[in-house]
């Protein structure tokens, strides 16, 4: 391996560790109650939900926008395992929470 080569190896690994402390930092700060995933949600369990239009939601795109998502529905039915997931999602993208 040529010197040039070890560098890149070892600055891309200095990156990589630094976005991962970003993001665990920023989840700490953000003080969520708990750490979920959009992968971890059971869409089987709600099948009123499209998963299109939380997929959607996992994009961002609304955070780009300046604009707000509503989850709105009865109780039990996973809008705070979605809010968790987005905001997750969110800190991982590099945006505050």
């Amino acid at each position: 391996m040529g010197y040039l080569d070890f560098l890149d190896l070892v600055l891309s690994e200095e990156l990589a560790v630094r976005d991962d402390r970003r993001f665990r930092q920023g989840l700490r700060l953000s003080r969520l109650p708990h750490h979920k995933t959009l992968d971890e949600y059971d869409f089987s369990f709600q099948p009123e939900l499209d998963p299109r239009k939380v997929k959607d939601l996992a994009t961002l795109s609304f955070v780009e926008g300046k604009a707000n998502a509503a989850l709105l529905g009865p109780p039990g039915v996973g809008k705070t395992h979605i809010a968790i997931a987005l905001a997750v999602a969110a800190c991982r993208a590099g945006y505050s929470i």
